[in-house]
């Protein structure tokens, strides 16, 4: 039986397993038959229209009814007001004198606030990615104005199923919106990104803003303060009171900068008042952010007669945290609840070390936690063991993100108790060293398959190479005459710079696409017969010299130079999951240069030439017609193989084409 004569009910079952694994096939079912558009077409517009931002940012606030009449036309256009669940508000008004602005309204691209990105993320996942996007208010302007939001609620009103209204503008958020919000849409939920009280300042301001703090439908909140000021600690205090009065209030994400103060703080009397008839919130996810200084324990504690920490399920501490804080809060907080976390263990100076007691604190807070399903660690070490960790979240672990520095990566053996202890794992971020493709390397990417329900797998390979900065390092035996010779260019460290440091680096980073497929097959055969298939391998490249020669970053440059970031995806059809494709997501700075020196061409093909593409220079040169990305190859072979094929003026070429970036980029 033809798919097309499939009953109805089966059709509709295909579409929406399709929209929670591949959104971007659904798309072709619209050109099947006439009777498929009809039933993919609801699915497909609540795909494409599922998010719509509106941006103000010009100086006429008339212009405000302008876009909204345009991105009213356009959803009227389509039949699309019921398919809308998020609406994104954002920009700010200036004073500025206006300048041409495009009213024209086009489609969000596809980003974490578009359902087609199943990558799979969840919803706190896109909020870290509007994060960035509020404004750092901390006293709102005296001139509001609220008449030009009218618009705005009447397209509120015309969105029957919105979910999700983001404010991430700078104005505060309108009564009109709020009023709407209470007798139009009581099910959606109000998200404030740059969450200021006026009346902290102007009394006269307090019953809109009263409201606004108490509404059922707000559902988070993104607080600014500043506690060198009296002003800012008052501040501050009327968050802490606020938490306790929004009914529904769920996320807040407080912090603490560190501004000059202009007001006096003469309000708040009414979110001030009774003291004694407040409880602990019920907040479910918290973000502490502490811009400039150091994280200690009260920073956390003092939020306890606040929040109830039984219920809190994600916590987010990416600022630097002092040791001692992190022991306090094993000692004398309990999240019973907690299920996600996402914890800074560097220092406000990147590349440098935490000193050594940090990290058995560190291990002491890991353990103090119930059993976590998602684990994010930023700046990690490999102080803080991998094994440990994973005896004690491995059971119900799925989502596993260890942001390592440079020169910091995981062994075998650490892949192998995560395979050991973590049975449920199936999202992964990771670094590893890369090695020329030799035996250890290898090994790393089998033991990658020992973790069998994963399915998602983010590798940063790490290229920093160690003999640059150890004074005690002796010369590869495997250089020749040639590699042991100075090098054109610096890669900074301790060591001078040889032509076999450069070759080993042009090695490492210059991954094709042959390679990447390579790796992505020896993980998946190693991978346990009946385990789930590796859907998707993403690799990335780092590297730099030591904390202390962090002045010296040219190793990092040519790193970001020549590097390219591949992402290699299994084809979901049923009849062909042994396919894969690998495409490059982030191409190196070195493809991306089209025209090379007319005397670096000369030198490159050993005669007279004009300038041509970079690709064709480098495989003139190769001597046998193959790129530099195929000298290096995932086997034992890989050494031998670059320096079979490897020629003096290939390297030469190639220094003087990263010499002449360089000075490009500094210049």
């Amino acid at each position: 039986m033809s798919f097309q004569k499939l009953p109805p009910e089966i059709i509709s079952l295909a579409i929406r397993f399709l929209t929670d694994i591949h959104p971007f096939s659904v798309f072709r079912l619209l050109r099947v038959d006439k009777r498929c558009f009809a039933l993919v077409l609801p699915v497909a517009k609540s795909l494409v229209f599922h998010t719509v931002r509106l941006r103000f940012c010009h100086h006429d606030h008339d212009r405000v009814d302008q876009q909204v009449a345009t991105v009213c036309a356009k959803l009227r256009k389509v039949d699309a007001f019921h398919y809308v669940k998020r609406l994104i508000i954002e920009g700010h008004f200036s004073d500025d004198p206006p300048f041409d602005y495009d009213d024209e309204w086009r489609l969000p691209r596809v980003s974490h606030s578009s359902p087609l990105n199943r990558d799979p993320r969840d919803s706190y996942e896109f909020e870290e990615e509007l994060d960035g996007r509020g404004w750092d208010l901390y006293i709102r302007e005296k001139d509001v104005h609220y008449a030009c939001w009218e618009s705005v609620a009447g397209l509120v009103k015309r969105l029957p199923v919105l979910e999700d209204l983001h404010h991430l503008h700078s104005e505060q958020f309108p009564p009109c919106l709020l009023e709407t919000l209470h007798h139009d849409r009581p099910g959606c939920r109000l998200h404030l990104h740059s969450f200021v009280l006026r009346s902290i300042w102007a009394p006269t301001a307090e019953e809109h803003e009263y409201r606004l703090v108490t509404s059922p439908s707000l559902h988070s909140i993104t607080p600014y303060y500043d506690t060198s000021t009296p002003e800012g600690i008052w501040q501050k205090q009327s968050f802490l009171r606020i938490l306790s009065r929004a009914p529904n209030l769920k996320v807040i994400y407080p912090r603490a900068d560190d501004p000059t103060y202009d007001a006096s703080g003469a309000g708040m009397t009414r979110l001030t008042e009774n003291p004694g008839d407040e409880h602990p919130a019920a907040i479910e996810r918290l973000r502490v952010k502490h811009a400039y200084a150091l994280m200690r324990a009260p920073a956390l504690q003092e939020w306890a007669p606040y929040i109830d920490f039984s219920v809190l399920q994600i916590l987010d501490l990416r600022s630097c945290i002092l040791g001692e804080a992190l022991a306090s809060w094993a000692d004398n907080l309990r999240f019973p609840a907690l299920r996600t976390l996402r914890l800074f263990l560097g220092t406000r100076r990147d590349g440098c070390e935490r000193a050594p007691e940090f990290y058995p604190q560190a291990t002491r807070f890991l353990h103090s936690l119930p059993s976590l399903s998602e684990i994010y660690l930023e700046s990690w070490h490999s102080e803080l063991p991998i094994g440990t960790l994973a005896k004690r979240h491995g059971p119900c672990l799925r989502k596993l993100s260890l942001v390592g520095v440079p020169w910091q990566c995981l062994t075998e053996q650490d892949i192998l108790q995560l395979g050991r202890y973590c049975p449920l794992l199936e999202k992964m971020t990771i670094p590893i060293r890369r090695t020329q493709g030799n035996a250890e390397e290898v090994a790393t990417y089998k033991a990658l398959g020992t973790i069998k329900n994963l399915k998602f797998l983010d590798l940063v390979l790490d290229v920093s190479d160690p003999t640059l900065d150890d004074e005690h390092a002796s010369v590869d035996p495997h250089w020749d005459d040639f590699d042991n010779q100075p090098a054109g260019v610096d890669l900074g460290g301790i060591n001078p710079s040889r032509n076999g440091h450069l070759r080993r680096l042009l090695i490492n980073t210059l991954i094709d696409k042959q390679l990447a497929s390579s790796i992505f097959k020896l993980i998946s055969a190693a991978k346990p017969q009946h385990a789930p298939f590796l859907e998707r391998l993403s690799l990335s490249m780092q590297g730099q010299t030591r904390p202390a020669h962090l002045a010296h970053c040219e190793f990092s440059h040519f790193v970001r130079l020549l590097s390219t970031e591949w992402t290699i995806e299994r084809d979901i059809r049923y009849e062909h999951r042994e396919r894969f494709e690998a495409r490059p997501t982030l191409v190196s700075m070195l493809q991306c240069s089209n025209v090379v020196h007319p005397w670096l061409a000369e030198t490159a093909s050993g005669s007279n030439t004009s300038p041509r593409n970079i690709d064709g220079v480098l495989a003139d040169n190769c001597g046998l017609g193959k790129t530099l990305t195929a000298l290096a190859a995932v086997n034992l072979d890989s050494l031998d193989a670059a320096k079979q094929h490897h020629q003096p003026t290939l390297i030469l070429c190639t220094i003087t084409l990263i010499d002449t970036w360089l000075g490009e980029i500094e210049n």
